[in-house]
């Protein structure tokens, strides 16, 4: 698939699906970042569900969950306006690990707030799918329609398949881009490590504690405080005896 080709425009009934969901697969795992990869499942869910005029995917964070694509900016703020409300759809379908449906809300009762907004933006039928990975929910895939009763269980199926794809891309990009960043985290420190050894004329030991000291005394990761001395040449080492801060906080400069 050609970069910035999705699925192709054809009425549901005259492809394979399963053909489409694994082509798209295959080109969600070339995308470098999660951010990346919900961008090409919002705009394919659109495509899929004939439906669906509006998508937008959230991701599940240590913080709660957070809008991480979506087909336009109004998409993105129905998407949004679940977590400043509390409750919504994706909320529930992450909750429960399955499709959530709502065929009109104006004559829903679930999610009062969510709804009385929602309707108010135009949005008149929703179905939310969690992105399940391991048994845990990652995220959720939102799909909108103005109308009535826009999804029946085709979509449902459909959504749940492509909501799949999705989960399974998104966690090995994330693993994919930890792995990179821990490699990139472990070559700073070791040359962070380096440049005390040199200029202390100390073990490797010794200067990784010195290391792990200062990202203690200064509240930083590890890995910014190696950064600091690799590019800046700076670093904060903790004080001795009575363990006070350096005055204004700022880094002593090695010798």
């Amino acid at each position: 698939m050609r970069e910035g080709v999705q699925v192709r425009v054809q009425p549901q009934d005259e492809f394979d699906l399963a053909s489409e969901l694994a082509e798209l697969s295959g080109f969600l795992l070339t995308r470098p970042a999660p951010a990346a990869v919900c961008e090409e499942v919002v705009r394919a869910a659109v495509r899929l569900v004939p439906d669906a005029e509006e998508a937008g995917l959230s991701l599940v964070e240590r913080k709660g969950m957070r809008s991480a694509a979506a087909t336009s900016e109004a998409a993105r703020r129905t998407d949004e306006l679940q977590y400043w409300c509390r409750e919504g759809p994706s909320l529930q379908a992450v909750e429960e690990g399955c499709a959530v449906r709502a065929d009109a809300l104006r004559r829903e009762s679930r999610w009062p707030e969510f709804t009385q907004r929602a309707i108010l933006r135009g949005v008149g039928s929703v179905l939310a799918l969690p992105l399940v990975a391991g048994g845990e929910s990652v995220g959720a895939l939102i799909l909108c329609s103005r109308g009535d009763a826009a999804f029946g269980a085709d979509d449902e199926r459909t959504g749940t398949l492509l909501a799949a794809h999705a989960a399974a891309a998104v966690c090995c990009v994330r693993e994919r881009a930890n792995l990179r960043t821990a490699l990139e985290s472990r070559d700073v420190i070791g040359r962070a490590t380096g440049i005390l050894m040199e200029r202390r004329r100390i073990s490797p030991q010794a200067a990784f504690s010195l290391l792990t000291e200062a990202s203690q005394h200064m509240n930083r990761k590890l890995r910014d405080v190696a950064e600091q001395l690799v590019w800046t040449g700076d670093f904060a080492e903790p004080r001795k005896g009575r363990g006070q801060r350096p005055a204004g906080g700022k880094a002593a400069v090695p010798r």
